[in-house]
């Protein structure tokens, strides 16, 4: 099938932002766009649906049928087996703004697990307390500049921001090890 042909059949797809290319997947019946757009033409040609999972960071997820057998596949690792060549076989897909929901192939690359962490520490995502923001990590980081001990500033955090701030993620806060971008 030539290119133009290929497109044509996703078109109806994308009535307002066709994507510039989609490639198919390793899995039969999918197909995927440089952005993290995925098709299946199993039944019918249809845009797949997709929920978001994980524990610290939501990556964007979808089932994939084989063999009549349903698994959830997160998107941004589709779109990295299907556009970035992995010659060294690193096992992580990396986000490299730190947005996992922006699954653009651009944004990815192949790593080890020692460099999604180092990432994750870089963009200030490790932080296992979802409900932080920004301004309560500014507070933590003004407490502990005026010399406030650390049982105070989890009090004062807490009575201001209504979030609890366990010991461990105070320190790493105060010491900059997370949220560097802040």
């Amino acid at each position: 099938m030539n290119t133009e042909n290929f497109f044509q059949q996703f078109k109806h797809l994308f009535p307002d932002d066709l994507p510039l290319e989609i490639r198919k997947t390793a899995y039969d019946g999918y197909y995927i766009s440089e952005r993290g757009d995925l098709i299946t033409t199993k039944q019918k040609t249809k845009l797949m649906k997709f929920t978001w999972r994980g524990k610290c960071c939501k990556y964007a997820t979808s089932m994939i049928m084989i063999n009549g057998i349903g698994k959830q596949y997160k998107l941004h690792r589709l779109v990295a087996e299907s556009f970035i060549p992995n010659p060294d076989n690193k096992p992580f897909v990396c986000h490299i703004d730190g947005d996992t929901t922006n699954n653009h192939f651009s944004n990815l690359y192949w790593g080890t697990h020692a460099e999604n962490m180092a990432d994750r520490t870089r963009h200030g995502t490790t932080a296992r307390n979802p409900l932080l923001k920004p301004e309560v990590v500014t507070d933590i980081r003004k407490l502990h500049n005026a010399g406030i001990p650390n049982a105070v500033i989890q009090k004062t955090i807490s009575n201001v921001h209504g979030v609890v701030v366990p010991k461990p993620t105070l320190r790493d806060i105060k010491f900059n090890r997370t949220w560097k971008h802040v």
